[in-house]
């Protein structure tokens, strides 16, 4: 009787996955029509071990069916296998398209809108320049929660600050 939900609990786990890697190029395109053109593209990478990632997660439900465990275990391998996927796809989509684009910002495995900043706490400093120099940072105020941005090198920190006070005026304030 368990054999047979462990069972099921697998099937669905793999029509999760393979719904998540399926809808990857539906997500690329959606962001492309949010973004706009590219108006300087950021350090981006090809995550070469996301295709290991991803077979990792597939091979995850099926240790369940070699090695019988209950229904609590099979449950957590399976919910597992699902965040990892779904993790290591907003991974690939961030190395893939990172940039600053006409609307908004693609870094740090974010996207953020620029008419959804509030605040750039950072640009109202005087030595504003030294402090993203130094951090290769960026702290955004959007929607009541503040989200940071890493950069791989000073002059894109640099590049994306400079985007936002003349895209955002609003966040200087």
């Amino acid at each position: 009787m368990g054999d047979k939900y462990i069972l099921l609990l697998c099937i669905v786990c793999w029509t999760g996955l393979t719904l998540l890697l399926v809808c990857l190029p539906l997500r690329l395109r959606r962001l492309d029509r949010r973004t706009g053109i590219c108006l300087l593209p950021l350090q981006r990478h090809k995550n070469r071990a996301a295709a290991a990632v991803w077979a990792v997660c597939y091979l995850l439900p099926l240790a369940m069916l070699v090695h019988p465990l209950n229904i609590l275990y099979g449950t957590a391998f399976c919910c597992a296998a699902l965040i990892g996927c779904e993790v290591e796809c907003r991974d690939y989509i961030a190395g893939v398209r990172g940039g600053i684009y006409k609307n908004g910002l693609c870094a740090g495995g974010r996207f953020i809108l620029f008419q959804e900043v509030q605040a750039v706490p950072v640009l109202r400093q005087e030595d504003w320049n030294d402090v993203l120099l130094r951090d290769k940072t960026l702290a955004v105020l959007t929607g009541g929660r503040t989200v940071t941005l890493r950069f791989s090198t000073a002059e894109e920190c640099m590049a994306a600050a400079e985007l936002f006070r003349t895209y955002v005026p609003a966040a200087i304030i």
